[in-house]
């Protein structure tokens, strides 16, 4: 494998364990990474306040891509770029899925630090214990947006599968402009058109200098699959869905094992040098 300059890492379900934790090993193999002179940067879901302390952990320096490829912000907080949904857009969303047996989360602006949502459930607090952000309840997120007259960052949603492929299908049919993508299993999200981590890791590469085909990135669902195509190489982890995995350069099932195993001969040569 050639040396990468650039390692680009989804958040949950990819760098972080089953309790959305950063382990030891992998944290202490990826300070090796970083000394060698390889960067790292990290592409996620979540907004700002729900990712500052994995760039602590990691001691990283570079720019995050955020909320699925709607913003980049440096790891200090200022907010470098962001694509917004289309106020008349996310008006379609809420109300076409208001009807629907789903939680919604409305993330407004770039940098609050919280969500709205119309009412508390165990997704809802699943949220916020994940991300550590909190939320406000408000009943009507229509009247919320139009009120605040701006363009929001994102709407995402959680309900079964079933629900969730029923709105994806409808939706995307009237609408093929709009970005819908699968985060997870049972979470859809909606973004501004073209938005995606693929895309926003093109904009960031462009003002760090790294040249695409050095990237290398890692990601397990939907919501990776254009970061994972516009990366020099594309890593899915084993629980990636099938469509994904089968265009990927490597299927991984333990990610620590490949960055070891093929990263391993750059950073002894840096250790010789």
């Amino acid at each position: 494998m050639q040396r990468p300059q650039l390692l680009a890492f989804d958040l949950d379900g990819t760098l972080l364990d089953a309790a959305h934790q950063l382990p030891e090993t992998r944290r202490m193999f990826l300070h090796e990474v970083r000394s060698a002179g390889i960067e790292i940067v990290l592409a996620t879901g979540r907004p700002y306040a729900a990712v500052t302390r994995f760039a602590k952990e990691l001691d990283l320096h570079l720019p995050m891509i955020l909320l699925n490829g709607a913003a980049i912000f440096s790891v200090a907080g200022d907010l470098l770029w962001s694509k917004h949904l289309p106020r008349e857009n996310a008006l379609d969303v809420l109300r076409f899925i208001r009807n629907f047996d789903v939680t919604i989360q409305l993330y407004l602006r770039p940098t609050d630090t919280y969500f709205y949502t119309r009412k508390m459930n165990p997704c809802v607090d699943t949220i916020l214990k994940k991300d550590g952000i909190s939320c406000r309840v408000v009943e009507d997120l229509v009247e919320l947006v139009e009120q605040h007259k701006i363009d929001p960052l994102k709407i995402f949603i959680t309900g079964t599968r079933q629900v969730l492929t029923s709105i994806y299908s409808e939706y995307t049919a009237a609408n093929p402009g709009t970005t819908c993508v699968f985060s997870e299993h049972t979470m859809l999200e909606f973004l501004a058109p073209k938005v995606s981590k693929g895309q926003a890791l093109k904009v960031l590469c462009s003002e760090i200098g790294v040249s695409l085909d050095r990237v290398i990135a890692f990601g397990d669902n939907l919501n990776d699959r254009e970061m994972l195509r516009t990366a020099g190489i594309g890593v899915s982890m084993a629980s990636a869905p099938e469509e994904m995995r089968e265009e990927s350069d490597y299927v991984v099932d333990d990610l620590t094992d490949f960055l070891r195993s093929n990263l391993g001969e750059h950073l002894a040569r840096k250790e010789e040098t």
